[in-house]
């Protein structure tokens, strides 16, 4: 079949079978078939513009059914949709799906895979990039309301394993996790508050061996003026310990060394450590307990270089 034509409206090849409802309009085989192709549809020009479509599938009126079907029940390393772009790829896409519904149920795009039980359902490689961006996820929204959750991963059977594996063993600068919410008030940052059942697991665990580590764990709160940097509750407590720091087995602390540092220097007036304790009755507010060893040292050493010091370097009311 040969055409000269330039715009042929309805078809160099038109097939008609409009009352058909069951059945197949055109089918092809070749069972044969090894490294040829049983379609081929080519094109040598380079015209394509606008709404140019070098293949195209149009049933605007079914609601349902499936517009496209690929099945290779059989297929073991081979690909069943392959689609490669050059070098000349910028501002468009290899796959771009729109769609204009306002509720997508089941996801605008959807991978089952329910009976995979090792490797991966979805990989994404990108070894090249410097300042891109691998997964990009977006919403200009101004309507996000409480129950709205850009990400979701659901594991709900899972007793053990990874929910979320952040792996960047050569990374020397830069951030493995950043969360930013510049003008967040009364919300919440991070949470994590539904835990039940703990017993000796973590809700959250910071380690590091390194010995050059300087402050492994900042927190800033530098434009607070009231309120309270950090708080923790312990409403349950009986016979356990509310915050705990402890050298466990280590013996390499030196004279200039300290365990707890309070610093305040400039601070010319207020309370630097204050213990409440209003209930107290046979407990104790604070006690310090030294072993045997002690010698040269002192459990309590108080130092000021005040000249006129009217209330006393100690003051005890008992009032």
């Amino acid at each position: 079949i040969v055409s000269t034509g330039t715009a042929v409206e309805n078809g160099v090849v038109l097939v008609e079978a409009n009352n058909m409802t069951t059945g197949t309009v055109m089918k092809l085989s070749a069972d044969d078939l090894t490294t040829g192709k049983a379609v081929h549809v080519i094109s040598d020009g380079s015209g394509l513009i606008g709404d140019g479509k070098f293949v195209s599938i149009e049933a605007n009126n079914q609601t349902s059914g499936t517009l496209l079907d690929i099945q290779g029940d059989a297929l073991a390393d081979g690909t069943a949709l392959n689609i490669t772009s050059g070098t000349a790829l910028t501002s468009g896409s290899l796959m771009h799906l729109v769609t204009t519904g306002t509720a997508a149920a089941n996801g605008v795009w959807r991978v089952t895979a329910d009976s995979i039980q090792t490797g991966k359902v979805v990989a994404i490689s990108s070894d090249s990039i410097t300042d891109g961006t691998i997964l990009d996820i977006e919403t200009t929204s101004p309507n996000v309301d409480a129950a709205t959750e850009l990400v979701h991963l659901h594991a709900t059977n899972a007793t053990a394993g990874t929910m979320v594996d952040l792996d960047a063993p050569m990374l020397s600068t830069g951030k493995v996790l950043r969360l930013g919410s510049a003008l967040m008030t009364t919300g919440t940052v991070l949470e994590v508050i539904d835990n039940t059942k703990l017993t000796t697991g973590k809700l959250l665990h910071l380690k590091t061996t390194s010995a050059l580590a300087t402050n492994p764990v900042l927190m800033e709160f530098q434009n607070l003026t009231t309120g309270k940097a950090a708080v923790l509750h312990v409403d349950g407590l009986e016979d356990g310990v509310g915050f705990e720091i402890t050298t466990n087995n280590g013996t390499s602390l030196v004279a200039n060394g300290k365990v707890v540092s309070i610093v305040a220097n400039t601070e010319s007036a207020g309370t630097m450590l204050d213990i409440q304790a209003d209930q107290l009755v046979s407990g104790t507010g604070m006690k310090i307990t030294g072993g045997t060893a002690l010698t040269t040292g002192s459990l309590l050493h108080i130092v000021s270089t005040g000249t006129a010091v009217e209330n006393g370097v100690v003051l005890v009311e008992a009032n």
